[in-house]
């Protein structure tokens, strides 16, 4: 049996919801016509997989920054400008449906839902609120090392489609540049605002990798493209910094921090949703969106 923990474990799955009106006493705008606007707001409860905590676990904390995948019930929005394409997704088994026929993750114990993927270029960071009670793992799902390996190599085809595409966009920004020197700037704008093609060598900029993959391919050794190395590769936005230590070191705190989503969570993931109402990724993104602004 596990003990109630204060924050919840890594590659677990679980339910989050967008806490405004607690965010909103956290940023200290806690009035009450801005309490009621934000009690206006009805967030969804989203499925996700828990990636890494980005803070340390400490007495007395109210939140803890989260690197997360909002996990979806449908194939991936594409996203044209960036190379991503509906099919860059892993099934979760029982769910063993894909275009290419990919093999799905396997879960333990037994997903509650046949109709969910991991959707390629997802993660996000919130702050997961500390519950009094603990969170409990006994009945929780999980991926085990290695079926987390095996989800991140399955995506490492996609990540070279990726890189293929920038690769293509470089190629023809050059190109173009040849053609017409006087048009390289405004090719390199239009370069820039699909992603920075021109940043591509042969290989995938880590820019476009999760914090996940980025762990991974550091620990495996693994070469992301010709004349980058992975340490010497810049930070994930998702990935922890030097203000997770602000107090222990004593250090200015990172102004941003409270328009970091603050989420509940729940480890009980088939006691909130069925798999027919499972809300969309970009549902969750076009939540955060409305609230901060």
């Amino acid at each position: 049996m596990t003990d109630d923990l204060l924050v919840p474990l890594p590659c677990h799955y679980a339910l989050i919801r967008l806490n405004p009106t607690a965010m909103l006493g956290d940023l200290r705008l806690d009035d009450a016509i801005t309490l009621a606007e934000a009690e206006k707001f009805k967030p969804k409860t989203y499925l996700a997989f828990l990636l890494w905590p980005e803070d340390l676990p400490l007495p007395g904390m109210r939140w803890c920054r989260y690197s997360v995948e909002p996990i979806g019930a449908t194939l991936r929005t594409p996203i044209q400008e960036q190379g991503i394409t509906s099919d860059m997704v892993i099934p979760i088994a029982p769910n063993d449906s894909h275009p290419r026929g990919r093999i799905p993750v396997h879960p333990s114990p037994s997903f509650p839902f046949a109709n969910c993927f991991h959707w390629i270029e997802s993660n996000v960071t919130v702050r997961i609120r500390v519950r009094e009670d603990g969170f409990v793992h006994d009945r929780a799902v999980s991926l085990s090392a290695e079926e987390h390996v095996a989800l991140m190599r399955r995506f490492e085809e996609d990540y070279e489609r990726i890189g293929n595409f920038y690769a293509e966009q470089e190629a023809q920004l050059h190109h173009c540049s040849l053609d017409n020197p006087q048009n390289l700037k405004t090719q390199t704008t239009a370069a820039s605002q699909v992603g920075g093609a021109q940043q591509f060598t042969q290989g995938v900029s880590d820019e476009h990798l999760s914090a996940a993959y980025l762990r991974y391919a550091r620990e495996e050794g693994i070469d992301l493209g010709r004349g980058s190395s992975i340490d010497g590769a810049p930070a994930s936005p998702t990935s922890a910094s030097d203000d997770d230590f602000v107090d222990l070191f004593g250090r200015a705190p990172d102004p941003t921090t409270g328009l970091i989503p603050l989420v509940d969570a729940w480890m009980d993931i088939d006691q909130h949703l069925s798999a027919d109402s499972i809300p969309s990724p970009d549902e969750l993104e076009n939540e955060v969106e409305e609230m901060i602004q």
